[in-house]
């Protein structure tokens, strides 16, 4: 296989398919001009400052993303961002340090085969894996008490607990943010009172689905990022929407891809896939203001805003949100523990 080190955790490697694991070599001939194309493309990138700040971040991330080609029968389907390996832990590498317990109904509904279920389950936090509290000062905090809170997609939000580790994450995140947003001000901008913030910062107030969103957006600078993983991005070097609904030249489609690769490099993903994810990268409200963004890209090199992701209506409203609510909500819990 051919490949050529772009830069820093940037690699670009002359093979060809549809995902990393079902891939074929390319000629030498197809590689070269395949390498060829990809380098032009990442050398625009480069030249807007933010891409080049980009660029620098997915080099200092300690994991490398490899752009390979997309087979031309799925390039009608776009340029997509993978893992390089698909399994249950980089799932979790992937994702922020979680600052709410998971909901084990949801992780069993979703993986329904066991075998899976049993590796995702084994990769996750060891809380998962026992009904008990987790320890905390060498002493175990009382067991969940029964679930409380409204039903949510047929499913309840996880058990009010004693302070545990979850509510501890919660309080780090609040005081490395404190400097620039106070606790009354998170609470209003999550929805809530300051005292029902602070309960859910001890652990005695469960954090609802829809609070955790607002809280892990609104304080996504002070996150606690994961382990990160190693990614690839199938890659159409063509224009395939002629509508140009979506991007105009291609160093902006491939500049999209690199977002979504450096939050899964650098362990910043909050929500495995769907419209958050997406909205966050494009840089539509309410992410207008996240560092990378494709707007902030197409800013710098004169190009319109995009208003929306998609120009499907049901994936420009919370119907997409609704659609991945049961994934969200067993993923979110499940981050991988920085501790570790």
């Amino acid at each position: 296989m051919k490949e050529f080190l772009y830069s820093a955790g940037v690699n670009i490697a002359g093979t060809i398919g549809v995902r990393w694991g079902q891939r074929r070599d390319l000629s030498n001939d197809e590689a070269d001009a395949f390498i060829a194309i990809v380098r032009s493309h990442l050398d625009q990138l480069k030249m807007m400052p933010l891409g080049d700040e980009l660029l620098t971040a997915i080099g200092q991330s300690g994991r490398r993303v490899t752009i390979f080609a997309c087979d031309p029968a799925y390039a009608s389907k776009g340029s997509v961002t993978l893992m390089e390996q698909q399994d249950a832990a980089n799932d979790l590498a992937r994702m922020i340090k979680p600052f709410r317990a998971p909901d084990e109904k949801l992780v069993a509904a979703i993986h329904k085969d066991e075998a899976k279920r049993n590796a995702f389950v084994t990769a996750a936090p060891k809380t998962l894996q026992s009904s008990g509290a987790p320890m905390m000062g060498g002493h175990r905090a009382a067991p969940n008490p029964a679930p409380n809170g409204p039903m949510i997609g047929g499913h309840r939000p996880p058990a009010v607990t004693t302070k545990s580790i979850y509510s501890a994450e919660l309080s780090a995140i609040l005081d490395r943010a404190s400097p620039t947003l106070s606790r009354a001000q998170v609470a209003k901008l999550a929805g809530r009172t300051p005292d029902e913030l602070a309960q859910m910062e001890a652990g005695t107030l469960a954090i609802d689905n829809d609070t955790y969103y607002r809280l892990a957006f609104t304080l996504y600078e002070w996150l606690t990022p994961g382990k990160g993983v190693n990614t690839v991005i199938r890659y159409v070097t063509t224009i395939t929407d002629f509508d140009k609904k979506k991007s105009d030249i291609s160093c902006i489609v491939l500049g999209h891809e690199l977002i979504h690769a450096w939050r899964m490099m650098t362990g910043r993903r909050i929500v495995p896939s769907g419209w958050e994810e997406e909205a966050m990268t494009t840089g539509i409200p309410p992410f207008v203001n996240f560092k990378f963004t494709e707007n902030k890209l197409r800013m710098q090199c004169g190009m319109p805003l995009r208003a929306h992701y998609n120009s499907d209506p049901n994936y420009n409203s919370k119907h997409m949100a609704v659609q991945h609510f049961a994934l969200r909500n067993a993923y979110q819990g499940c981050g991988e523990l920085a501790a570790t």
